[in-house]
């Protein structure tokens, strides 16, 4: 059972990532393997200002909402991640400023010249 303590220092941890200038805005999410569950920032969430009340918690193997708001459209990826590597429990992912303002863009450049985004694990 996801204690109120867990929760709270789920959401500082959250502003820790915000204010060491990791992601700003909603371009990124968090999560935290807790037992059997994880609590993910949730839909519409701005992680750098994550609320107690813009926390789920979720059933990892079925991807359930336990309780608390609907979780980000990511939540796939972190369970997946959790479902398969049993020895990660914490997920953060995020785009940098400048590939969130790029991705805000009305009129796209066409050509980047840069390389093609890959996954990396740390750990």
């Amino acid at each position: 059972m996801i204690t109120n303590e867990q929760i709270e220092t789920f959401v500082a941890q959250a502003h820790r990532y915000g204010n060491a200038g990791l992601m700003m805005c909603s371009s990124g999410n968090l999560s935290w393997r807790i037992g059997e569950e994880v609590l993910l920032s949730g839909t519409g969430s701005w992680v750098p200002n994550l609320t107690k009340e813009k926390v789920a918690v979720c059933n990892i193997a079925t991807g359930a909402l336990v309780s608390g708001v609907r979780a980000s459209m990511e939540s796939t990826f972190h369970l997946g991640i959790m479902r398969i590597r049993e020895d990660v429990n914490v997920v953060l992912h995020f785009q940098s400023e400048y590939a969130t303002a790029v991705a805000c863009m009305t009129k796209k450049p066409e050509s980047f010249n840069v390389s093609a985004e890959i996954p990396i694990h740390v750990g």
